[in-house]
């Protein structure tokens, strides 16, 4: 909640031109100036010869088809990711810490932090968000799987 109150004014962002015009208005592939299906996402050089990051760009163009090129959209996601960035965080480091009140204290300073006004204000980055949710999420699952195996010996 507090990360959604703390970057609300981010939804009305405009896009950026520095990046989010090239790397998404502009992409052909994305914005639905090229018919393409499901699995040309994951050909490596086929959106961009430089970047191989399929689900990004899947995520770029599902909101596209859904929402348009509505920035507010865009940002919304964007912000969605990085909530749940921070929750799953949150389980991690209760996880291993096992003690609510410092993993809540933590959690706070991770989302009042300044450096992640670059990850939820600029659109480009949303790649960012998820695979930092997607990391947490592998890392909970690791320390959860790991700590059921040893328990079923014990």
């Amino acid at each position: 909640m507090v990360g959604l109150l703390l970057y609300f004014p981010t939804l009305f962002f405009n896009i950026l031109n520095y990046d989010d015009v090239p790397f998404i208005m502009e992409n052909k592939y994305i914005n639905g100036n090229i018919s393409i299906n499901f699995i040309d996402f994951f050909i490596p050089n086929f959106i961009r010869h430089d970047l191989y990051i399929p689900f990004t760009f899947i995520i770029y163009w599902l909101i596209i088809k859904i929402f348009g090129t509505s920035s507010f959209a865009f940002h919304f996601v964007n912000i969605l990711f990085y909530i749940f960035s921070s929750i799953a965080l949150y389980y991690l480091l209760k996880k291993i810490i096992n003690n609510d009140l410092i993993s809540f204290l933590a959690i706070i300073l991770y989302i009042l932090h300044p450096c992640h006004v670059e990850n939820t204000a600029w659109i480009s980055a949303m790649g960012y968000n998820i695979s930092l949710s997607f990391f947490f999420l592998s890392f909970l699952y690791f320390i959860f799987f790991e700590s059921e195996k040893w328990s079923v010996f014990s």
